[in-house]
């Protein structure tokens, strides 16, 4: 879901019907969004689904609000913050991410919630056949 201009009461609404399964939102460009502290209350109402997050050109969007989220949004992977003129680092939501125990999972998955060094299991490469590719005399 994205688009323009969102505020508290129709962010809500979206959320309240979409929460469940909602996988990727963009409202940036939503200069009707003051509040951090609600912004983070109505995210985290799919925090276990959300994995994709745009939040670009959004004045209340600091280092408070994005450690804040860290907190309350597992499954985030993509965090979109262009233009969000108060954050000046990730720190705190890395830092809170640790602490909730989701923050360390590498690209190739090869990391357990402990942070541990996990063994992935190797697959049998399949032998690939040679492309054919007709001659020119074939094609004509």
């Amino acid at each position: 879901a994205s688009g323009l201009g969102w505020n508290e009461t129709t962010l809500s609404t979206l959320l309240s019907y979409t929460s469940s399964f909602l996988r990727g939102l963009s409202i940036g460009f939503s200069p009707l969004l003051h509040n951090g502290s609600t912004l983070v209350s109505l995210l985290s109402s799919c925090g276990s689904t959300l994995e994709r997050l745009g939040l670009h050109f959004i004045d209340c969007v600091d280092n408070v609000v994005l450690g804040e989220l860290g907190g309350v949004l597992k499954e985030l992977c993509v965090l979109d913050i262009r233009g969000c003129g108060g954050v000046s680092s990730l720190s705190g939501m890395m830092e809170t991410r640790f602490e909730y125990g989701f923050e360390n999972e590498e690209e190739d998955g090869n990391h357990d919630h402990d942070g541990k060094k996990m063994k992935k299991k190797k697959k049998e490469k399949k032998k690939k056949k040679p492309r054919h590719y007709p001659s020119r005399a074939q094609c004509s």
